[in-house]
């Protein structure tokens, strides 16, 4: 059997609804007013997966019947969360106490991270009958699972309020190996 699946969602929260306001947020009455500090955010996600797996049975093989499962499980994740700029709305939130401005809160814009994923996992298993009696299932499963930032720049031509053009390089997460062997017995009771 083999199974393929894709999911992807991708959503873009525009200023044009702020009305030509800049953003304000008053600690006092805690109203807000303006282009919503969500605005001019963008949003993508996909994650693409695959499984799949091979059985073979084969009847009065070394003293019984076996039952012989391999397949694997791949999983790839790719998520960006990027802070576009608000252009006339300002890249900042105007901070009030009870209608009197005395604060901003500056945003790192525009930046456009981005943040990867892969999961591969492999697997093999016998289902050995002895007999009538007697059921040996033994295995094992190996996992990788590997997460990284890719090299990341925002370039001197951006409009920056705040912040300075700077590039990131890649960023590798510590990678995780598992192993899972497994083994167990039944016995059917005369």
């Amino acid at each position: 059997t083999l199974q393929v699946g894709l999911w992807d969602f991708q959503n873009s929260y525009s200023a044009k609804a702020a009305q030509g306001r800049v953003a304000t947020e008053d600690i006092a009455t805690q109203f807000r007013t303006g282009a919503a500090q969500i605005a001019g955010t963008y949003a993508h996600e996909r994650r693409n997966q695959a499984t799949g797996n091979l059985t073979w049975y084969r009847p009065g093989l070394y003293r019984g019947n076996h039952e012989v499962k391999g397949g694997f499980d791949f999983n790839a994740a790719y998520i960006r969360r990027a802070q576009l700029s608000r252009g006339d709305f300002g890249n900042y939130v105007q901070i009030l106490s009870n209608g009197t401005p005395f604060q901003i809160r500056t945003q790192n814009s525009p930046v456009d991270p981005i943040t990867s994923a892969n999961y591969l996992a492999i697997f093999a298993r016998d289902n050995w009958t002895i007999g009538r009696r007697l059921t040996v299932n033994f295995g094992a499963r190996f996992a990788h699972d590997h997460g990284f930032v890719p090299r990341q720049c925002r370039p001197d031509s951006e409009p920056r309020e705040f912040g300075l053009s700077t590039c990131q390089e890649r960023v590798d997460l510590p990678s995780c190996n598992t192993v899972a062997p497994r083994l167990y017995a039944s016995r059917d009771a005369p």
